[in-house]
Protein backbone atom coordinates (compact mmCIF):
# COMPACT_ATOMS: atom_id res chain seq x y z
CA UNK A 1 0.00 0.00 0.00
CA UNK A 2 2.81 2.64 1.01
CA UNK A 3 4.79 1.23 -2.38
CA UNK A 4 1.55 2.58 -4.19
CA UNK A 5 0.88 5.75 -2.63
CA UNK A 6 4.74 7.14 -3.14
CA UNK A 7 4.68 5.70 -6.40
CA UNK A 8 2.03 7.90 -7.37
CA UNK A 9 3.21 10.48 -5.19
CA UNK A 10 6.57 10.60 -7.34
CA UNK A 11 4.28 10.55 -10.63
CA UNK A 12 2.59 13.72 -9.57
CA UNK A 13 5.92 15.64 -8.23
CA UNK A 14 7.52 14.73 -11.82
CA UNK A 15 4.39 16.92 -13.36
CA UNK A 16 5.19 19.77 -10.65
CA UNK A 17 6.87 22.80 -10.82
CA UNK A 18 10.43 22.52 -9.83
CA UNK A 19 10.39 24.09 -6.24
CA UNK A 20 6.98 21.74 -5.69
CA UNK A 21 9.20 18.79 -7.04
CA UNK A 22 11.91 19.18 -4.59
CA UNK A 23 10.25 19.56 -1.72
CA UNK A 24 7.63 16.55 -2.71
CA UNK A 25 11.08 13.85 -3.16
CA UNK A 26 12.38 15.59 -0.12
CA UNK A 27 9.18 14.11 2.04
CA UNK A 28 9.34 10.80 -0.38
CA UNK A 29 12.64 10.03 0.79
CA UNK A 30 11.67 10.52 4.08
CA UNK A 31 8.37 8.01 4.01
CA UNK A 32 10.81 5.71 2.12
CA UNK A 33 13.33 5.66 5.25
CA UNK A 34 10.96 4.22 7.45
CA UNK A 35 10.92 0.94 5.31
CA UNK A 36 13.64 0.43 2.19
CA UNK A 37 16.50 2.72 3.13
CA UNK A 38 18.13 1.66 -0.47
CA UNK A 39 15.56 3.99 -2.40
CA UNK A 40 15.14 6.43 0.24
CA UNK A 41 18.80 7.46 -0.47
CA UNK A 42 18.27 7.36 -4.49
CA UNK A 43 15.35 9.63 -3.74
CA UNK A 44 17.18 11.81 -1.26
CA UNK A 45 20.40 12.49 -3.66
CA UNK A 46 17.21 13.37 -6.59
CA UNK A 47 16.06 15.42 -4.37
CA UNK A 48 19.21 17.35 -3.27
CA UNK A 49 19.90 17.59 -7.19
CA UNK A 50 16.32 18.94 -8.00
CA UNK A 51 16.73 21.73 -5.06
CA UNK A 52 20.00 22.86 -7.02
CA UNK A 53 18.08 23.86 -9.89
CA UNK A 54 15.70 26.10 -7.79
CA UNK A 55 15.88 30.00 -7.38
CA UNK A 56 17.70 30.69 -3.91
CA UNK A 57 15.35 31.88 -1.76
CA UNK A 58 13.21 28.81 -2.31
CA UNK A 59 16.57 26.96 -2.59
CA UNK A 60 17.90 27.87 1.22
CA UNK A 61 14.72 27.17 2.92
CA UNK A 62 14.47 23.65 1.81
CA UNK A 63 18.04 22.82 2.78
CA UNK A 64 17.82 24.59 6.22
Amino acid sequence: MQNNLLETARAQAEKAEPAVRAAALLRIARAQSTSDSSSARKTLLEALDAVRNIAPPAQQYLLE
